[in-house]
């Protein structure tokens, strides 16, 4: 696996668990707010037209109260 394919894999890991989140909390909206981000920003992350960074993905752990490296763990 190249270094490219592996940083795709880990941004789709995190985009199937924020989605997840999303659907949990019933709104992209709401889950925005908790995680400190702009609504738009879920939704260019979750669509793929904005990268979910190391950055971004930590940061939505902590406002979260998730452990760390946890949007990294595999899908089942």
């Amino acid at each position: 696996m190249t270094a490219g394919e592996y940083l795709r894999m880990l941004q789709d890991r995190r985009r199937f668990h924020l989605r997840r989140f999303a659907e949990q909390v019933g709104s992209q909206k709401y889950l925005a707010k908790q995680a400190g981000m702009d609504e738009s920003q879920i939704s260019n992350i979750l669509g793929g037209r904005l990268p979910f960074t190391e950055y971004r993905a930590r940061k939505v752990e902590q406002f979260l109260s998730l452990a760390f490296g946890y949007l990294d763990r595999e899908t089942s």
